[in-house]
Formats: structure tokens, sequence, C-alpha cells
């Protein structure tokens, strides 16, 4: 059964290598060149806005390899069942003398398990290459595609795969109801979900006072700005009716420039309230977000056995 799983699938296996190899050498080769310019931009005093330029299309590699999981779900995941049923070769596979759940079970589990190994090894290299730029790491570009997430995002796709192709028993539809249910989920993790793993830190400092903002490091989840009437108001908005009248003087052509506007409103009573969550807890958020992927690719895992097992050949 082992080797049908590798003729099946060998084609797909060697193109990913292939892949994942010529990523390697190129993130090996500039995250190398990159962190020992940064390091000797450190040891200068060179300003960071002076460093990579140029070299968006590299970043823009790095992020797109968060589109691998999905991937992997639909070219991997999807066709397992889907594609057996709708040419009709499951009546070949599942009436020899390999039951079902076995031929299932095999396909599955190395599928997942691949899953797993080049989400894996593309997240080590990615993190790597993040981390020689010292870059931060909690922005969605950054913690999406290093770390845990991305190994908990492949197996999630390709067993979403197989269970959509188990259900609609169509190529087609199944690739479509993929890709929507990875993506759809991933923005309702990341935006209702993931600023809520553990309880936000929130600071009210005066207006002006940046030394005791957050850390490049930290996750603003939101910020502020509290009159002394105590409303408070998303970024930095303040209406014009309820402003003092001598931090006017600091408004755009007014008789006093310079950032003393900040000031001036700290010294009237205005408060800046931001909440955020330490750089220390990254892994602990990439730990609970993998669990939450890997345990739907348990349950979808589950729903593709119970399908399959009730179909009649």
């Amino acid at each position: 059964m082992n080797y049908l799983v590798w003729r099946q699938h060998r084609n797909q296996v060697l193109f990913a290598t292939v892949a994942l190899v010529a990523l390697a050498v190129l993130l090996l080769v500039t995250g190398a060149h990159m962190g020992a310019e940064y390091r000797a931009a450190v040891a200068s005093g060179l300003p960071s806005g002076e460093l990579f330029r140029g070299d968006g299309v590299l970043f823009d590699i790095v992020v797109l390899t968060g589109a691998v999981p999905v991937l992997l779900g639909l070219f991997w995941g999807a066709p397992i069942v889907a594609r057996e049923i709708e040419a009709g070769t499951h009546l070949l596979a599942w009436t020899q003398g390999v039951t079902r759940r076995r031929w299932l079970g095999s396909q599955i589990g190395w599928t997942i398990l691949a899953a797993a190994v080049w989400g894996g090894a593309i997240s080590a290299l990615v993190t790597w290459w993040n981390g020689a730029l010292h870059q931060v790491r909690f922005e969605p570009q950054h913690f999406d595609v290093s770390g845990l997430a991305p190994v908990a995002y492949s197996m999630f796709a390709v067993a979403l795969g197989i269970a959509a192709g188990a259900l609609i028993r169509r190529v087609m539809p199944t690739l479509a109801v993929t890709v929507a249910g990875f993506v759809g989920l991933r923005i309702v993790v990341e935006n209702y979900l993931r600023p809520h793993f553990m309880g936000a830190i929130t600071r009210t400092v005066p207006l002006g006072f940046d030394t005791v903002t957050p850390s490049p490091g930290d996750w603003v989840v939101s910020s502020g700005v509290i009159d002394p009437t105590g409303h408070v108001s998303d970024g930095i908005r303040i209406s014009l009716d309820t402003m003092p009248t001598a931090c006017r003087a600091f408004l755009p052509g007014g008789p006093s420039k310079g950032d003393s506007m900040l000031s001036c409103l700290g010294a009237h009573g205005y408060r800046s309230v931001f909440s955020y969550q330490p750089a220390g807890r990254y892994w602990a958020f990439q730990g609970m977000e993998a669990a939450i992927f890997i345990a739907l690719a348990g349950l979808l895992v589950l729903l593709a056995f119970r399908l399959v097992g009730r179909r009649d050949a």
C-alpha cells in the first residue's frame, strides 16, 4: 500500500522537493548576506531605513510562502478522494484486498506527514531568514510564515481538502471549498481569536511620553486617546471643538510648531491608552494557534473516514 501511495504522488513530491531546494538556496544565501549587512549597519550606526533598499522582491517571496499550506491542500489533499470517486477508480481500489479504511489511512497518513515536513522545512528557513534580519515577529507577514503555525496550517489544509473531497466527490468544487474554507478560517483566527489568546496588557500614559510605549517587538492590539472627560477615541483623532485653546496654536499654520502639540494635550489631561501583547509571548501564541489548526485537522480526518466508510463502493 505504501508503494502505491508513492506511485500516485511521486510527481507531486518531486516537484515540491525541487521548489523547496530552490527556496532554501535563495533564503540561505540572501539571509546570510543581508544578516551581515544588518549587523554591519547596526555597528556603524546607519539608520535602519537605509537598509535593504531594492530587496523588496525577497521580502515578497518570503511573505508568499504563506500560500504554501493552501497549495498543499489543493494539490495534495483535495484530489485524494474526490479524484478517485469522480474518475470511478474507487470501484477498483475499494473492492480489492485492501479495505477502504486502510486505503484511506495510508493516503491520509503519508500526505499529512509530508505536508507537515514541507511546512516545517519552509517555516524553519523563513524563521531563520527573518531572525537574521531581526524582523518584528508578531506582524502577520512574519507570524503566519514562521514558527509552528505553518506546520499546523499545512496539516489543516490537506485534511480540509481530503474531507471536502469525501463530501463533495468532485475535484473542482472540492478545490473551491478548500480555498474558501482555509482562507476564511485563517481570517477569523487572525482577526478575532489570536488577539485574545492571552489577556493583553493595557497602559495609559499622558500624551507626549513616548518612553513607555511598547518595544518594537511587541504587538499593539489597540490604541486610542482618552480626553479629560474620559471619552476614548481610536488612534489620535481629537475633536477641534474640545481641543484646548492653548494647544490649537500648534496646529498646521498656527503660530507655534514642532512636536509640542502632544505635550500640550498631555498637560491638559489627554492620555494615550494602548493594549499590547509582549514579544515574550510569541511562542505561546504560536503553540496555541498551532494546536487549534492541528485539532481541526484531526476532526476533518475523522470526518473523512466516516464519509468514506459509509459510502457504497
